[in-house]
């Protein structure tokens, strides 16, 4: 060797190995190392060039495999010092496929630095090759040639002393006890039968700078500047770095993780505005850089189309969604008056102009108990023939007309008859040749057509209410006019008995083109009456995807955000009434609301079983949401 300087290319040439015709298990890693230390100039981040020392290591490994034909995951090349009588590392390159700064091995990870260096690999004619042309290892004994550099000095490896060069090679696939379980080769998939196999070689370090034997091969030795763009995680200020400039792809322009509050709209994101980058009128940008309504934020905005604003959105408390709160809105409000809200003002649709629900026909089963309480005093004069025979047997004759007067006191539903006894009692005096006088109890047959007045059951009033929401399970969906919009829930009691529940679905959102800023979209669920029984599961259905967990859909109208799409992202709103529940009885309730046309499959009426889409469970079957108690 001599010495002299080297350019950024220098020439290296490795000699071939003479390999052993003998096969072995996949266990079994022999081969060859040299270093050299070179000083050439490397380009610096200022665009100059600066003279840099490097430690070039080259050498072959060599795999031989009786067994199994195994992928090579990765390569690592250790250069170590010796320190304290032992080795120690010092710097490190790593390789596999998809060129990863950190590999994973039956050892542990392993990454490289930390100086920066290359590392390439080779053919026999010293020309670079990839590592795809290496990964499959055949039956036999395979060659694989290496050249890895090490840019800086590096204090720890003194000039004419021992060193140490230790290999590590990982294989998918090997046919060995003793296996481990990793992602070998850096593709995000774990691998199974991985074995990493080491290799190492004492060397001297050169006392001077030296050039590497000459041949035919140019590598360059410098690495890359460490720079944004670059595609390598390599500077303190980078977050990421995905090789590129381009905005919106994840990894910004100047290597920070792309996300909300940037400064930067990113729409392929999902980012509808950033709080850095301004909010058009009469909207506001949120923590989530989605648009949202400045209703909230306290101040009346009347450009904006708000009645009030009370800086909440708690619903029912006299302003709702910058509205006033009024009969008609599609929110129920109990402490307001309302036992119903569908969303209008018109009668007989099942909910009244003054959000009243209907007053139920009774079935009335009364009691009857008439009491009948006749008084009959009939008056007779007999005539009364007998003889002056001691033992007389008079021959009694009346002449009677009983005509009862009864007024009977009925409370009943039904046409009873009542048929008082009355027993005669004749009292008579026999003189012979004389008329006697006797009083007559007759009896008397009366038959009452009583008045009845029937008390029919009373409207409910003990009803109490539960309010869920707002619930998003159907996520950021847009809902159009003329979309089926379905609502549905399914209760648990801890009592038995029956119950009405009074319940509508309202979703309230802001409006994407036409000519409101927001809108509210009510599906009405009827009000139903249930045999309530404890402890049993969800009444009507707990399955989500039958036909009896839709109580209610309504096609979204003409109407809707003046023409625009309702952004249904916030959710629904779940609201109902609760009447006959015993004093203590708990309601525990769930919902549920499904547009499929928003979500991209066939406009179906969930409640109409006709719909050959009904029974589909990715049209109609919807998640639940959270669970709640009735107050």
């Amino acid at each position: 060797m001599h010495r002299r300087t080297v350019s950024s290319m220098i020439a290296v040439v490795l000699g071939v190995f003479g390999l052993s015709g003998v096969a072995y298990p996949c266990a079994s890693l022999r081969g060859s190392a040299r270093i050299d230390t070179v000083v050439t100039p490397c380009p610096d981040e200022n665009g100059g060039n600066l003279e840099t020392t490097a430690h070039v290591v080259t050498g072959t490994i060599v795999i031989a495999n009786g067994r199994s034909t195994p992928t090579l995951g990765s390569l690592v090349v250790e250069l170590q010092a010796f320190e304290n009588r032992h080795f120690t590392p010092v710097a490190r390159t790593v390789l596999n496929a998809f060129g990863d700064s950190t590999v994973h091995t039956c050892l542990g990870p392993f990454s490289a630095g930390p100086y920066l260096g290359t590392f390439a690999l080779v053919d026999v004619n010293g020309d670079p090759i990839s590592f795809s042309s290496v990964e499959s290892l055949p039956l036999g004994t395979v060659a694989i040639r290496f050249l890895a550099t090490f840019k800086g000095e590096i204090p720890e490896i003194s000039p004419g002393e021992r060193a140490r060069v230790r290999v590590y090679t990982t294989a998918i696939g090997a046919d060995v006890p003793h296996a481990c379980v990793t992602d070998a080769n850096g593709d995000g998939n774990t691998d199974f039968k991985v074995k990493t196999l080491t290799f190492q070689k004492l060397v001297r370090v050169p006392i001077s700078s030296t050039d590497v034997f000459p041949g035919p091969l140019s590598i360059s030795i410098c690495p890359e500047i460490a720079r944004c763009g670059d595609g390598i995680v390599n500077r303190s200020d980078e977050e990421c770095d995905d090789g590129n400039n381009e905005q919106c792809d994840g990894c910004s322009p100047n290597c920070k993780i792309e996300r909300c509050g940037d400064g930067i709209v990113c729409p392929n994101q999902g980012e509808e505005c950033d709080t850095q980058a301004g909010t058009p009128a009469c909207q506001l940008c949120n923590d989530s850089c989605k648009l949202e309504p400045k209703c909230g934020d306290g101040i009346v905005d009347a450009d904006c189309g708000e009645e009030c604003d009370d800086g909440n959105d708690t619903p029912c408390d006299g302003c709702s969604t910058c509205k006033i709160d009024r009969c008609g809105d599609g929110m129920l409000c109990v402490n307001e008056g309302e036992e119903c809200d569908d969303g209008n003002t018109t009668d007989g649709d099942g909910c009244s102009s003054e959000c009243k629900l209907p007053t139920p026909t009774p079935t009335a089963t009364p009691s009857v108990t008439p009491s009948a309480t006749p008084t009959v005093t009939p008056s007779a004069t007999p005539t009364v023939t007998a003889s002056a025979t001691p033992t007389a047997t008079p021959t009694v004759t009346p002449t009677e007309t009983a005509t009862p007067t009864v007024t009977p006191t009925v409370t009943a539903t039904a046409t009873p008859t009542a048929t008082p006894t009355a027993t005669a009692t004749v009292t008579q005096t026999v003189t012979p040749t004389e008329t006697s006088t006797a009083t007559v109890t007759p009896t008397v047959t009366a038959t009452a057509t009583p008045t009845v007045t029937a008390t029919p059951d009373p409207t409910p009033t003990d009803g109490k209410s539960i309010t869920i929401g707002p619930s998003s399970m159907e996520g950021s969906i847009k809902i159009q006019a003329g979309d089926w919009v379905n609502g549905g829930y399914s209760f648990e009691t801890n009592f038995t008995g029956n119950i009405t529940i009074a319940a509508q679905v309202s979703i309230t959102g802001r409006c994407i083109g036409g000519s409101l800023s927001q809108d509210t979209l009510v599906v009405p669920l009827g009000s139903i009456n249930y045999a309530a029984v404890a402890g049993s599961d969800w009444k009507p259905t707990g399955d989500a995807n039958s036909i009896l967990s839709w109580q209610g859909a309504i096609m979204a109208p003409a109407s809707l955000c003046g023409g625009g799409e309702l952004d249904a992202s916030k959710g629904a709103v779940f609201s109902a009434t609760i009447f006959g529940a015993p004093p203590g009885g708990l309601v525990t309730f769930r919902f549920k609301f499904r547009d499929p046309a928003a979500k991209g499959t066939p406009n179906t009426n969930c409640t109409d079983a006709s719909d050959p889409n009904r029974n589909r469970a990715d049209v109609c079957g919807a998640s639940w949401s959270a669970t709640k108690h009735d107050p």
